[in-house]
């Protein structure tokens, strides 16, 4: 979800996922980042403008992250214990040029919680439904904003191994987050 510019409150929309700055000259070229730190995304340059007027919400079940054991990377799936979908906080962009339009968006990552710090030192900086509305308020202080973007509660989570099959594209459906061992 996004507010719109064209609307007067949030809406629904499908963007590519990686963003391209609206000023970018040539949308092939150059990052396409599909996160940005939180600490840093309203001074870098590359976020800043987005961070002022673009935010937008990122639905997800939840996330993976991967620990190396042994000789390979072990994938870990997070997700709420509720069961209800979390919104990551993000970025949008609309690229115009070349006779086209391009809007993009990236993820927010912030420092992990307990529970996902065991296995990264990411993670998304997942918003409470009470922030929602705020967060896409382009009228929003921007300081306050930059508070929402904390690590989520460790106790409304949980997180367990899942099989590696979950790094192929192809792989799709409910196989690749059915847990391959005990809760972490």
């Amino acid at each position: 979800a996004r507010w719109s510019v064209y609307k007067d409150g949030p809406e629904l929309v499908t963007l590519r996922w990686g963003l391209v700055p609206h000023w970018s000259k040539d949308p092939t070229r150059g990052p396409r980042p599909i996160n940005a730190r939180a600490e840093t995304v309203s001074e870098k340059p590359f976020f800043r403008d987005a961070f002022r007027a673009s935010r937008c919400l990122v639905p997800a079940d939840g996330f993976f992250e991967r620990r190396t054991e042994g000789a390979r990377k072990q994938p870990y799936y997070f997700r709420l214990k509720s069961g209800e979908p979390m919104f990551f906080a993000g970025l949008w962009s609309r690229w115009r040029g070349q006779g086209q339009i391009l809007e993009t968006f990236t993820i927010i990552v912030t420092n992990p919680n307990r529970l996902a710090a065991l296995i990264h030192n990411r993670m998304p900086a997942i918003l409470p439904p009470e922030l929602y509305l705020d967060w896409l308020d382009p009228q929003a202080p921007l300081q306050v904003l930059q508070g929402y973007l904390a690590p989520y509660s460790a106790r409304e989570m949980e997180g367990f191994p899942v099989s590696t099959a979950v790094g192929k594209p192809q792989n799709k459906g409910a196989d690749v987050i059915t847990p391959t061992g005990p809760p972490i």
